[in-house]
């Protein structure tokens, strides 16, 4: 077969292809499954699936979306590693209203390697039913639960991806968090029961605010933060499983706030944040530990004393086994009489359990570069500019040193090139990410002379 003849056939297979989308519209009310073969489906309007029928989505379909979908039945969505479900807007729109569920049974609901593109948010309003989401990628698609009369039902999400979507569960009897990444926040809010594991949180206002009842927060990677990297309010730890294990580096405010918490925070890194560690009101009846804890080379502090009560915080490492120095690092009564008094003694007398985090240079992982990227000049002095060499545009540039710090963090506003000031800099070698419009993460490396 030659050439003309096979790119005529993929050019009518194509054709065919793009004419072989579904369009849909209105209520479904009957049990209902979208197919593969029938993919693309189209949805014009707001799509509503009634209560007590479902609706199923084959592995491989893509649905370009319209407004919202409107859940008060039941939806199916469980894809494959080979075959993912694509949910993304409709050809001309930016955006897409999102999934809306309205549940009231106690089903589990399912997303497993499903796509969402520019969705807003999946707004989850159920009293009593169960989500699990898996292996999953969210792009400017956040989940957010809102169960007023709550806690109630559950929020599982593992082995996912979130691009600039934050996750906000509120009114949950229990959420969990496991092995995903994320480049906004987690909220968890009004929450019986949140467990969060090995999680690698890079990015957003807060890493982690937890407000529950009973809180597990072990081995996670918090960095990158502007706000507060973990955030515990209002919360028990448990103290079989401790708040351990989790490294937060890198923040440019605060790296853990405790207010009104109980429990134990043990075992944790937490450097190169502005503030090491916020302590706020200690309740009488809180007993909230801190033991084995490497608290060290913070910017600012490494532990401010918000309380107005004395506080005892023994056996942990400071980055120093001198007392004054020490005591130079923490904010308390000595500098401010509303403070409480903080005593530290005994400390450990080596870092034997401090754990480091640096971000890989290809710190948004994605799964294929197509657009190119020219930098220059490079070597450069003062500022450098990032340049796409086709039409890509794009839409952020992120500048880290070798240590795995944040020092450029600038919107190119969808525009083929940004120019970047590292005047404040010193000279070295830097490592770049550009995120482009459609989506591509490319990386490099530049050096400042």
């Amino acid at each position: 077969m030659n050439k003309l003849a096979l790119t005529i056939i993929c050019l009518l297979s194509s054709f065919v292809h793009a004419n072989a989308a579904t369009q849909v519209s209105g209520q479904i009310r009957s049990n209902t499954t979208w197919t593969k073969a029938g993919s693309p489906y189209v949805l014009n309007g707001t799509i509503e699936i009634e209560d007590g029928f479902t609706l199923t989505i084959e592995p491989g379909v893509v649905i370009e979306c319209d407004e919202r979908i409107d859940v008060y039945g039941y939806l199916q969505a469980s894809g494959t590693t080979a075959d993912s479900i694509t949910f993304k807007p409709k050809k001309g729109k930016e955006w897409w209203g999102g999934l809306r569920f309205y549940q009231k049974k106690s089903d589990t609901l399912r997303f497993q390697y499903c796509h969402f593109e520019n969705q807003g948010q999946v707004m989850l309003h159920f009293d009593i039913m169960h989500i699990y989401i898996s292996n999953s990628y969210f792009n400017n698609a956040s989940i957010v639960v809102d169960n007023k009369w709550g806690p109630h039902g559950s929020l599982i999400i593992e082995n996912s991806k979130f691009m600039y979507s934050h996750i906000r569960a509120g009114g949950v009897e229990m959420f969990i968090m496991k092995d995903n990444f994320v480049t906004a926040s987690i909220y968890a809010e009004h929450t019986t029961n949140a467990r969060f594991y090995r999680n690698n949180i890079n990015g957003g206002t807060y890493g982690i605010k937890c407000h529950a009842t009973n809180a597990e927060i072990v081995d996670n990677i918090i960095a990158n933060t502007t706000g507060i990297a973990l955030d515990i309010v209002l919360s028990k730890l448990d103290r079989d499983i401790p708040c351990s294990g989790n490294i937060i580096a890198h923040n440019k405010h605060i790296g853990l706030n405790t207010n009104m918490a109980w429990g134990l925070v043990k075992g944790n890194s937490i450097y190169d944040n502005k503030i090491g560690v916020a302590h706020s009101f200690y309740p009488a009846d809180s007993q909230l530990t801190y033991e084995d804890n490497c608290i060290y080379d913070n910017d600012s502090l490494n532990f401010y004393n918000y309380s107005g009560a004395d506080y005892h915080i023994a056996r942990n490492w400071w980055g120093t086994i001198d007392s004054s120095v020490i005591e130079s690092t923490i904010y308390d009564n000595t500098d401010d009489f509303k403070r409480g008094r903080v005593t530290f003694m005994p400390i450990l007398q080596a870092n034997t359990t401090c754990q480091t985090y640096t971000p890989p240079a290809k710190i948004f992982e994605q799964e294929k570069l197509i657009a190119k990227i020219g930098i220059y000049p490079n070597p450069f002095n003062e500022s450098f500019t990032v340049k796409t060499t086709d039409n890509t545009t794009l839409q952020r540039v992120f500048v880290y040193n070798l240590v795995g710090k944040r020092i450029a963090n600038v919107s190119a506003g969808n525009k083929q090139q940004v120019t970047i000031d590292a005047t404040s800099q010193p000279p070295g070698m830097y490592l770049y990410v550009a995120i482009t419009s459609d989506n591509q993460t490319i990386t490099g490396k530049i050096v400042k002379d």
